[in-house]
């Protein structure tokens, strides 16, 4: 849960979440933005610049507090599938593995993901 991640930060833990919103990053556009660099600089600074897309999952637990589960844009294109099926009509929980981080609220780095349609009652 949202609670216990903090005491788990830096561990591999498994987490279950209702999906509340889903955001697709650009990174390199977010590298620009964020650190005013050129996209010569970018690319220059960047491994592999072609992994550009990244996803936040925005989900909520039992208890209403946010988690953020993030997809690295180096994982991305063998999760894209799982992500894009969220962004289809119905409500969707998910299920993370990956490494818990505390640093900014409850997060965890995706190692794998699952999707799993809720059937409205």
């Amino acid at each position: 849960t949202s609670g216990t991640i903090a005491s788990q930060e830096g561990e591999y833990v498994s987490y279950l979440g209702h999906v509340v919103a889903v955001k697709i990053i650009d990174h390199l556009a977010e590298m620009r933005q964020r650190e005013n660099l050129t996209q010569e600089e970018i690319l220059d600074k960047v491994k592999s610049p072609e992994l550009a897309i990244k996803a936040k999952i925005i989900c909520a637990d039992p208890g209403g507090t946010e988690v953020h589960v993030n997809i690295s844009r180096f994982r991305y294109p063998d999760m894209s599938d799982e992500i894009h099926e969220i962004d289809s009509k119905g409500v969707f929980a998910i299920h993370a593995e990956g490494i818990a981080n505390a640093g900014f609220g409850p997060a965890i780095q995706a190692h794998t993901l699952t999707t799993i349609k809720l059937e409205e009652a």
